[in-house]
């Protein structure tokens, strides 16, 4: 049940469901989204602008030909006995409009890789459940007790990369004689 349940519901995480790090990467990439949206407000709140659509709003202006001052926080000219432009403002300027097009790229980005994965783990899943019985048969059919116990001699003693060179050697064997390999994508690793 416990399983089954973990496979319906990528959310369900812990020791026993085998998801555990999965789920936690995808928690990561919700807290990453999570502090660019929190780093947009905070700076919409220290310019005074609205800073959630600054950027659409300069681009907007941009492309109409009109002026694409966005704060009020760094003025561009000052009236001394004459009138001055302050360069170190317009520079300031520009760097918060730089922050928000990289802070919003970092979003679409994390959402598209966190999207990603997500899709990965349930379709790696789905190939699991898929293709159990599979590995289930090479198991008891072809290595047995003694070719499992073989296999985590050698992953103890010599290595786990070591061994699974050898166990996907050995599963590429058993596959070409019960012609099993009709997906690509099926290694014994897959359950």
């Amino acid at each position: 049940m416990k399983q089954s349940l973990s496979g319906r519901l990528p959310c369900v995480c812990g020791d026993d469901y085998g998801n555990y790090v999965a789920v936690l990467y995808l928690v990561i990439k919700l807290l990453y989204l999570a502090n660019c949206l929190a780093q947009l407000v905070l700076l919409g709140a220290f310019l005074d602008a609205d800073y959630l659509t600054l950027g659409l709003a300069v681009v907007s202006s941009l492309s109409r030909g009109r002026d694409w001052r966005v704060a009020t926080r760094f003025p561009r000219v000052t009236l001394c006995d004459f009138e001055c432009v302050l360069p170190i403002n317009l520079f300031n300027e520009t760097i918060f409009i730089f922050l928000w097009f990289w802070i919003v790229f970092v979003a679409i980005v994390t959402s598209l890789s966190g999207l990603r994965w997500l899709l990965e783990i349930r379709g790696f899943d789905q190939l699991r459940r898929e293709n159990e019985a599979r590995v289930r048969e090479f198991t008891t059919d072809y290595l047995k007790q003694d070719g499992v116990f073989v296999m985590r001699l050698v992953g103890k003693n010599v290595g786990e990369v070591i061994a699974a060179e050898i166990l996907f050697g050995l599963w590429t064997v058993y596959a070409k004689r019960n012609a099993l390999l009709l997906d690509d994508r099926l290694t014994p690793f897959d359950v």
